[in-house]
């Protein structure tokens, strides 16, 4: 059979911090929890071995499409301080959202 979703219960933030503009061309990046990367891709049933070797995936979720990039979200929270990494395991760009 074809996979055509995995539920998402993971906790996203959904925070739009552009200014308003009337539509955005770019499907933009994001940023995803290196854990929940793992676990995403260890239900695939065409993943590679080794869950560490995906580093970025497409998405479509709701009103946002583009790519999430696995990072280390405590090491970026280090060198960023940003207080909101902590709280959530996936980071939408901004140009990914396209409609609420």
């Amino acid at each position: 059979g074809v996979l055509q979703s995995i539920m998402l219960t993971s906790r996203v933030d959904r925070k739009v911090t552009h200014q308003r503009q009337t539509s955005c061309h770019s499907d933009g990046t994001g940023l995803i929890r290196r854990s929940t990367m793992n676990e995403l891709v260890g239900v695939l049933p065409f993943s590679p071995e080794d869950s560490n070797d995906v580093s970025i995936i497409q998405v479509r979720c709701g009103g946002a499409k583009g790519t999430l990039t696995a990072w280390n979200f405590d090491e970026l929270k280090r060198q960023t301080k940003d207080p909101f990494l902590s709280s959530n395991d996936i980071c939408f760009g901004d140009s990914m959202i396209k409609f609420h």
